[in-house]
């Protein structure tokens, strides 16, 4: 998870030069691991206390494996920067699948979703191993809690990636979710805890339909039920229909034949009178 904080020697890292467990495992100790118990979270800030964190380790236990990455982000000054600094952003063009032309690199410098975008699929391929063996995909999540360090308006953002694109349509309602708890105050082990949760949710129903997607259908009993209500409607119809049509010659006549006798009960008191 991503956030910004005021300290007084805020470490800033680009996404080539992230520590992470595979590229900087010394570095990834040093300012990730602090936690033993929680090695699924780089606290980068120092944000966790431990009496908080057991929030965040009873929720992780029942689910799925997740890591989590908590840090504070700040982006390139210039396109120019990213050009010249092989060292920060070298990696960046060595991925076919970003492919930074002039156009994405300059909104890598000056739109915060689209920076964040490309700082988490780059941090994801250099925290985890390609294993395309394995069924169990890797979440990344990036919180900024914040903002970025040159974004007056300090909007808070999320990022969930992960490798397996099948897992992703599934991550947008997580990600708005976060940021309503965030905008809402939560504290930030309860954020961790309830994206832990739902993240876990998410790759359970996954893994139970082997990747597919749930169809919301109409039982076919449901179906049946319908259609015979629907015929039933329709003989109820015709039978009134029919009842009606058989009833009308004989009101006719039961009318014409009434008249008559009063006609002829007239007559006869009008003579007899």
């Amino acid at each position: 998870m991503v956030m910004e904080v005021e300290t007084l020697n805020p470490l800033f890292f680009s996404p080539c030069t992230f520590p992470s467990p595979l590229h900087e495992p010394l570095q990834f100790r040093s300012y990730c691991n602090l936690m033993p118990h929680l090695p699924f979270i780089c606290d980068l800030h120092q944000q966790l206390s431990h009496s908080s964190s057991a929030v965040i380790l009873e929720t992780f236990e029942k689910l799925s494996d997740v890591c989590v990455s908590m840090r504070q982000l700040a982006p390139p000054t210039s396109s120019s920067v990213v050009y010249s600094n092989k060292y920060e952003y070298g990696c960046l063009f060595e991925d076919e699948c970003i492919r930074m032309d002039a156009e994405k690199i300059q909104q890598f410098v000056i739109s915060a979703r689209t920076f964040v975008k490309i700082y988490a699929s780059t941090l994801y391929k250099r925290w985890f191993l390609e294993d395309t063996s394995s069924n169990q995909p890797n979440i990344l999540a990036i919180i900024i809690l914040d903002g970025l360090v040159n974004d007056v308006r300090k909007l808070p953002y999320v990022k969930i990636y992960t490798g397996d694109f099948r897992l992703l349509s599934s991550m947008f309602n997580i990600q708005s979710e976060c940021v309503n708890n965030i905008l809402r105050g939560w504290p930030l082990h309860m954020v961790i805890a309830d994206l832990i949760e739902q993240l876990g949710h998410s790759l359970r129903e996954f893994c139970l339909l082997n990747g597919g997607i749930r169809i919301h259908v109409v039982p076919t009993w449901a179906i049946h039920t319908f259609l015979l209500c629907v015929l039933l409607f329709f003989v109820a119809i015709f039978m009134e229909w029919y009842i009606v049509r058989r009833k009308i010659p004989y009101k006719r006549n039961v009318t014409l034949t009434g008249f008559q006798l009063n006609a002829n009960k007239s007559k006869a008191h009008i003579i007899f009178y």
